[in-house]
């Protein structure tokens, strides 16, 4: 799959969410930042956090257990997607969801997970950083 980045004219590169989660999280990493993951949305938080973002969980698998929402259930297998309140997506209801999201990939060193964030679009819904999506 290659698609471009909305706000850096980059294409997003396909890649899978165990080559992101067996990266060191300090680099060098070989994938490009601007990436697209296919997945199984697991969780979606309804409430926002206190900055306004939405976590969204996203595994390889379907087989996985979120057991608070918004926390990847491993970190192996998982990464966790953000949507941000200046990229509004319509959140999904039906889990689990098979999708391709895209945006920044980086490691969150708080909560020692990574990440893609911000989604600048989840293939499939009206959550796209500009224009109309092709091919959903």
């Amino acid at each position: 799959m290659l698609a471009v980045s909305a706000f850096a004219s980059i294409p997003y590169v396909a890649v899978s969410i165990t080559s992101i989660t067996n990266s060191p999280p300090n680099g060098p990493w070989k994938f490009n930042t601007h990436a697209s993951v296919t997945g199984y949305i697991l969780d979606w938080q309804i409430n926002p956090n206190v900055d306004g973002d939405h976590h969204i969980v996203v595994c390889d698998s379907p087989n996985f257990v979120v057991t608070k929402s918004g926390y990847a259930p491993d970190v192996w297998h998982c990464i966790v997607a953000e949507t941000v309140p200046y990229l509004p997506c319509a959140r999904i209801g039906t889990f689990p969801y098979q999708t391709t999201l895209s945006g920044t990939v980086r490691f969150d060193a708080e909560h020692n997970w990574w990440e893609l964030h911000p989604v600048e679009r989840i293939a499939g819904t009206r959550c796209y950083a500009q224009g109309q999506p092709t091919g959903t």
